[in-house]
């Protein structure tokens, strides 16, 4: 749930004040995240509307999702 919310956050924030409302998620998760050890996330543009979102710990990629925006 941590990283979904970390991923709406980014979708949020890299849209700006008056982007667009993330609306959907596709997610994979590719491996547990240590709660006491850094987590980043990066996000891009992935055409249109939509982001993408990476969260990355150590060496490893952790958590990857496309977030989608609400039809406006």
């Amino acid at each position: 749930m941590l990283l979904l919310a970390a991923a709406r956050q980014a979708a949020r924030a890299h849209g700006g004040p008056d982007g667009p409302v993330p609306a959907s998620f596709h997610a994979a998760f590719h491996q547990f995240t240590e709660v006491d050890g850094p987590v980043w996330i990066e996000v891009s543009g992935a055409g249109g509307a939509d982001v993408q979102v990476v969260a990355g710990q150590g060496e490893s990629v952790a958590f990857e999702c496309r977030v989608g925006a609400a039809a406006g």
